[in-house]
């Protein structure tokens, strides 16, 4: 039964992270003035679908970076709580995850 429970708390944290990630991309590309018309999660990923061309190399940058800046951001923070202060254990199992899921992503 708790496998279970680890399992789909592993699933909606990550989901989280994901979703995170596109929001950042949605955010910048809107702090530019380009609307944003979906934000679509698949398995695992997701895609942020942005109308409009930016207007320099820089907005584009700034649009595509800040995606996996946000990964680097939740993945990192994970395992260093999970290599400093999680228990052996599941919820270590789930930082792990975390952490590598977001890390591995954003490089």
């Amino acid at each position: 039964m708790w496998k279970y429970a680890a399992g789909l708390a592993f699933a909606v944290v990550l989901y989280g992270s994901i979703l995170l990630h596109e929001v950042s991309h949605a955010a910048m590309a809107k702090h530019y003035g380009h609307p944003v018309t979906a934000i679509t999660l698949h398995f695992l990923g997701g895609m942020t679908t942005i109308d409009g061309e930016s207007r320099s190399p820089r907005q584009e940058l700034m649009v595509k970076i800040v995606g996996p800046l946000t990964s680097i951001v939740v993945g990192l923070p994970a395992l260093l709580a999970a290599v400093s202060v999680a228990p052996d254990g599941v919820l270590r199992v789930i930082l792990m995850g975390l952490a590598g899921a977001n890390c591995s992503s954003a490089c």
